[in-house]
């Protein structure tokens, strides 16, 4: 059996661990801020699956999550002391965020780096799950994303 950085010893296991995750406190402060709560928990869905290629892939260094992915990421990030503890669970050491990716020592976007790396993320995110990626937030206009949020 190949034992994988982190603790956890097989990537079965790993999936398990990560599919554990519970954030829902999480996803209720970011629908006070504003989002669906249909949309967070899909988000937050996604990025589960990133964690599982981040541990799977461990190769690719340039793994780029969408911004719905990264928000959710920002915000587990937030809860340090979880997030501290899921990295060295699964990671054996903290999962740094890096971000800058995709931008020059003057902080313009690099369309081309960051889409180029975002299209070999969504294809291996299709390999591994099925699906593809998709964007959570922006899938309706805001008039109805206002009116939807009331209701939900």
């Amino acid at each position: 059996m190949q034992v994988l950085s982190g603790g956890i010893s097989s990537l079965e296991e790993a999936k398990e661990y990560i599919y554990s995750l519970n954030f829902d406190r999480i996803i209720n402060k970011m629908v006070s801020d504003g989002w669906i709560k249909m949309d967070a928990e899909k988000s937050f869905q996604m990025f589960k699956n990133f964690l599982f290629l981040q541990k799977k892939y461990p190769e690719f260094k340039s793994l780029v999550p969408s911004e719905d992915i990264d928000e959710c990421w920002h915000n587990f990030i937030l809860d340090s002391i979880a997030y501290v503890d899921m990295s060295e669970k699964l990671f054996g050491k903290y999962l740094h965020h890096y971000p800058y990716f995709g931008l020059d020592d003057s902080g313009n976007k690099d369309s081309k780096i960051l889409g180029d790396a975002f299209a070999a993320t969504q294809d291996l995110y299709f390999k591994e799950f099925g699906e593809r990626i998709v964007s959570t937030r922006s899938k309706f206009p805001p008039l109805i994303y206002a009116l939807l949020r009331k209701i939900s």
